[in-house]
């Protein structure tokens, strides 16, 4: 479930980024990737199970 997460994070960063008409390299999504699985792997099983913190860590 927690991949589930991180693939709903990034894809609202790769649409908030091309909003903003910046472009998403490889390298750049490569960041981005480990970057929100640092942050979902740091959630403890009461902020993941917790619906509030997931919409709060969804919210870009």
């Amino acid at each position: 479930m927690r991949e589930d997460l991180k693939n709903r994070l990034l894809q609202k960063a790769k649409t908030k980024a091309s909003i903003l008409g910046v472009e998403i390299t490889s390298e750049l999504e490569s960041d981005l990737v480990s970057f929100i699985s640092q942050g979902v792997d740091r959630m403890s099983s009461s902020e993941y199970d917790s619906t509030d913190d997931r919409l709060t860590a969804e919210k870009i």
